[in-house]
């Protein structure tokens, strides 16, 4: 009888630690080259039915970025990454907005509905991949935790390229939401006029584990804590090393928050929350109806007034 629990055990534990390597593997690590060549893997792929709807809107916004001139340009992590983006300059420039992408994604997607509204308001646009998406080097995604400090290189690259005196805004959305708003917890130069973080969740282990119940049906503990040492292992990183909840309470730039009202993949819970612990200038916009990612396309009219509001009131009255 003894023998026989010992075997069950046995077994339990190796499902167990199996099940870990799994969720580590698709949830952190970077897809396969096919998949890594189709863009658009990222939020929309999440919520596929939400994103359907304004396919064509979508591959319109995407086709125009792709086919417009602009500068592939590319830098070192702090870690010796390859990362990569593209730089679209706009005529007398208001500044530059750094586009930060979802998870998996590339923006391409993500932002597609936003390239040339951004550039027709006159401002530069810079459109990073991040480490182990698109164009980028890099094996895993570090749920903010690493592409906080790779946001801080680009701005450093952003200076260098034109000026210290220019306005910057980084504008993220989903993991790149949160990687924004983590980066403020770093030491930003001080052009950086504004944060937009549209459907940022906390943290990475708050994320999972919502996903891991959601999808899943499955605890926290002790699958979680077991992918959380995977990460610490095989990624150098941890799902809890990073949070928009310290950062945003200690960051002096203006934040505009945004999220959707029906997000079940990164709830509207968790924006609010963010909200709640900002200190600093701070306003929210919550899009009745939204899903993960479409607040924009559900609601342009007011997602566009809460934008342009918030880039003009924040713009340097020295900006170049």
């Amino acid at each position: 009888m003894l023998k026989t629990i010992f075997i069950i055990i046995d077994i339990l534990l190796v499902l167990l630690i199996v099940g870990a390597i799994m969720s580590f593997n698709f949830a952190v690590k970077r897809k396969s080259e096919d998949k890594r060549k189709k863009e658009g893997t990222g939020i929309d792929k999440a919520t596929t039915e939400g994103w359907s709807i304004y396919k064509d809107k979508v591959k319109a916004g995407r086709n125009w970025f792709k086919e417009i001139d602009k500068k592939s340009v590319k830098l070192k992590s702090f870690d010796d990454l390859i990362l990569k983006a593209y730089y679209l300059p706009a005529d007398n420039p208001k500044g530059t907005v750094l586009l930060s992408h979802g998870y998996m994604s590339n923006g391409y997607n993500d932002f597609a509905c936003m390239y040339e509204y951004l550039h027709n308001a006159g401002y530069n646009i810079l459109n990073i991949f991040h480490r182990g998406c698109g164009q980028s080097s890099g094996e895993y995604i570090c749920f903010g935790a690493n592409e906080r400090f790779d946001i801080l290189s680009w701005l450093t690259f952003l200076n260098a390229l034109n000026g210290e005196k220019q306005d910057i805004f980084i504008y993220g959305i989903s993991l790149g939401a949160s990687a924004a708003l983590m980066a403020c917890g770093l030491d930003l130069p001080g052009n950086v006029r504004g944060v937009i973080a549209d459907c940022p969740f906390t943290n990475g282990w708050d994320e999972i584990g919502h996903m891991m119940k959601k999808k899943y049906h499955l605890p926290k503990f002790p699958l979680l804590y077991i992918v959380d040492g995977f990460c610490k292992l095989r990624a150098k990183f941890s799902l809890k090393e990073a949070n928009c909840l310290d950062a945003v309470k200690t960051m002096n730039i203006p934040l505009l928050l945004i999220h959707g009202g029906s997000d079940d993949y990164v709830p509207t819970s968790m924006g609010q929350a963010i909200y709640d612990a900002a200190t600093g200038e701070k306003e929210l916009l919550i899009v009745p109806g939204a899903g993960h990612g479409l607040s924009f396309l559900t609601d342009e009219e007011a997602y566009k007034e809460k934008l342009n509001a918030f880039l003009e009131r924040n713009a340097s009255k020295t900006a170049d």
